[in-house]
């Protein structure tokens, strides 16, 4: 499962939405790769983006950020053994950057005392999934992640990003979040293999959806002009082929409206 911007703690986040797929990752016994925004967490004192409308009432306290990170901490314990990573996201920056408290690590740490191996991850970074059998064969699969940048775009969905990335970026899976945009797009390349022969291969470019729905609420989104967006997550299915040994991936977005 790989997903973003989360938003958990704003009132106008798809909660129903956000559980049901929680709950469909701990029946795939799926693992989860969280690409940051798991915490809305804009509404500390001082907070120039900080509305009064985005602050939930059970937030509504003097211990904000420690409200924040313990209602994560419950809400996310029965899938403890599901989530591999917590990545850092722009929301989450700004708490470390104006507060010095890394939200994304204290709620890791938490998990991991419930059983988790959930790692603590930077804004950007590198995730390698290797898959070994009950035979000799071993398939990996690298995983280029970030939580992303910029505004997307109106008319592209953000979709140009995916040449400029594929220019300096050789992985197998280049996945971002950040913009609410969604998209799953493979881009062909063509290399040389070791032995001289001419091959095709591709990078599957993945953008994840939110589960924020300011727009409804007539929060950021509908006061900057931005249109409604689908919200949900992406699922990955890897396999091996028993003729072939190699590792297959394929990725679908799970969204609605």
């Amino acid at each position: 499962m790989l997903s973003s911007d989360r938003h958990y703690d704003h009132p106008a986040q798809r909660s129903e939405l956000e559980i049901r797929h929680l709950e469909l990752a701990r029946e795939r016994n799926a693992i989860i790769l969280d690409l940051g925004d798991l915490c809305d967490a804009m509404q500390g004192r001082g907070d120039p983006r900080a509305s009064y409308a985005g602050l939930a009432n059970q937030h509504k306290r003097d211990d904000y950020f420690d409200s924040i990170v313990n209602r994560a901490i419950e809400r996310y314990a029965p899938y403890a053994g599901n989530f591999a990573m917590l990545a850092m996201g722009n929301h989450e920056q700004s708490v470390l950057q104006h507060y010095g408290t890394l939200l994304t690590e204290r709620i890791a740490s938490a998990l991991r005392d419930r059983g988790s191996k959930c790692s603590s991850m930077p804004y950007a970074g590198w995730v390698r999934l290797t898959f070994h059998t009950s035979t000799p064969r071993i398939g990996t699969l690298t995983i280029r992640y970030s939580h992303g940048s910029g505004s997307g775009g109106m008319m592209s969905f953000g979709t140009l990003d995916t040449r400029r990335m594929q220019s300096y970026i050789s992985a197998d899976v280049i996945v971002q979040g950040h913009t609410h945009d969604c998209y799953v797009l493979p881009v062909a390349r063509e290399e040389l293999s070791v032995s001289g022969i001419p091959r095709r291969s591709f990078t599957w470019h993945i953008r994840c959806p939110s589960y924020l729905d300011d727009y409804a609420e007539r929060g950021y989104s509908a006061r900057t002009g931005k249109p409604p967006r689908m919200y949900g997550c992406v699922w990955g299915r890897l396999t091996i082929s028993k003729t072939t040994n190699r590792l297959a991936a394929e990725f679908s977005l799970d969204v609605e409206p």
